[in-house]
């Protein structure tokens, strides 16, 4: 898609975005009607409409999302609809990138502007400000692509949700409002629209961020209803952009040894964790995890270990699948932070939890972090284990075997460290 901006003409610039999310860069010549007045109050509003999916039906169980809606003003704007950077982005900006818009250009020459150029404009105005963002691309089998923004890292990983007062003190911020019907009163000029990720459950919601003009001017804008005049619109409405991505969650076990077998140096627990979710091309449950961790023992105490990265909303099992010929098995549980995921304690198999729906904090339930990857721990799985002076002596250890190039490889797993998941 391509428009084309004239210097004797007027200048009209478009992001495509759902909704038409809409930069408009008109200049003032003998065919506007009239120069933009400078006096006239401008409003904003930023439609929640995108939202309205019928297949996000975590957004319903969720209730009202607010969604908080950053504006940073970067150019300002005067009579003739020409831009100029406010000094404080015209400072970061420097020499313009390759493939991002030149908006000074736009004022005095012949242009044209692809609608990737747009958004890849936006994408650099937001990592000169600070601001991280994540953009979702077909790449088969459902990976993403974050742009280099500090803190936003692919598949949900380590990607930092930054504090409100964060936001509002970065470089060129105007003011925070909330999607929806409600208009807000805004300053003229070119701005940076810079939605908030919020999670569910189970998904991940990012969304585009984008240029907007206010006062704008739709003259010729395919879609637009006011395509076929040249008059400035000074109560301008936007969408939002959102994407959804899969949540991926940290399961801990915790082990427990009351008491030490005094005959060995060194005692081995191994733990299998299984996940599925879903079906496959066969209608069988797809699994989408299957990891094995060991804890080794020196004396009694308390030790941790981390299955990571597993999908949110799947059914785990975990087992104890080996704890030495002589320790007993004397309990087993686990813990939740969000109670829609029930734990199964299966009685007649000792050792095998299931959590029915692995799911992460939603709304006002908080999850706690302490991954070095930021992720949440969803779920905590005990085993208690116990001497058993009538067993025999042993111990073992854990092997993590990899698939590559057509070969398997395997690396002997000790101490408290994490096997092979299938989701890697």
């Amino acid at each position: 898609m391509r428009r084309r901006y004239r210097k004797r003409g007027w200048l009209c610039a478009i992001l495509a975005a759902v909704l038409s999310l809409a930069l408009a860069l008109p200049q003032k010549d003998s065919l506007a009607r009239e120069q933009i007045d400078d006096t006239q109050a401008c409003t904003l509003k930023v439609s929640k409409e995108n939202l309205e999916n019928p297949e996000w039906t975590d957004l319903k169980e969720l209730g009202e999302v607010q969604v908080e809606v950053y504006l940073y003003q970067i150019a300002t704007v005067d009579l003739y609809g020409r831009y100029t950077f406010v000094t404080e982005f015209g400072e970061l900006a420097g020499e313009i990138p390759e493939g991002v818009v030149d908006i000074a250009a736009l004022n005095k020459t012949v242009f044209e502007a692809k609608t990737e150029e747009w958004e890849k404009t936006a994408r650099w105005a937001a990592d000169l400000l600070k601001l991280p963002v994540f953009q979702l691309t077909d790449q088969g089998g459902g990976k993403a692509t974050p742009s280099e923004a500090e803190g936003a890292d692919p598949a949900g990983e380590k990607f930092l949700i930054p504090e409100r007062a964060e936001l509002e003190n970065l470089p060129c911020f105007s003011k925070m409002i909330l999607a929806g019907d409600e208009e807000h009163t805004v300053a003229q000029g070119l701005y940076l629209v810079w939605a908030k990720p919020f999670m569910t459950a189970e998904y991940l919601y990012t969304f585009l961020p984008y240029l907007v003009s206010v006062p704008d001017n739709a003259y010729e804008r395919a879609s637009d209803s006011n395509a076929g005049t040249d008059d400035w619109i000074y109560d301008v409405t936007v969408g939002l952009k959102p994407e959804r991505q899969e949540r991926y969650l940290n399961l801990e076990i915790v082990k427990s040894l009351t008491t030490f077998d005094p005959a060995v140096k060194e005692s081995m627990f191994v733990f299998q964790i299984d996940a599925v979710k879903g079906v496959d091309e066969n209608g069988k449950p797809k699994t989408v995890y299957s990891d094995v961790v060991g804890l080794s023992f020196s004396e009694a105490g308390q030790k941790r270990a981390l299955a990571r990265k597993i999908p949110a909303g799947s059914v785990v099992t975990v087992r104890e699948v080996y704890s030495g010929a002589s320790y007993k098995l004397t309990g087993w549980g686990a813990e939740t932070g969000n109670p829609a995921s029930a734990v199964i304690k299966e009685e007649n198999q000792p050792g095998t939890v299931v959590i029915d729906k692995f799911l992460g904090a939603s709304g006002g339930i908080k999850g706690e972090t302490d991954d070095e990857n930021g992720l949440e721990i969803a779920a905590k799985v005990t085993f208690v284990n116990d001497y058993d002076p009538d067993g025999n002596n042993g111990s073992g250890i854990v092997n993590k075997f990899t698939h590559i190039d057509g070969k398997w490889q395997g690396v002997q797993i000790t101490g408290n460290q994490e096997g092979g998941a299938a989701n890697e």
